[in-house]
């Protein structure tokens, strides 16, 4: 689950990315996916 969980993080991420012209929305947008993802495999394991 773990993987699935990672490649649609990548999916979402990288179409976030390419559609924001701005690096620091990048940045912002990849921040937050990552504290989404640490959240949802938190969950898994509670």
């Amino acid at each position: 689950t773990l993987g699935v969980v990672q490649s649609v993080g990548v999916i979402i991420g990288g179409t976030i990315a390419h559609t924001l012209p701005q690096a620091q929305l990048r940045r912002v947008v990849a921040i937050t996916l990552i504290g989404v993802g640490i959240f949802m495999i938190g969950r898994l394991f509670v």
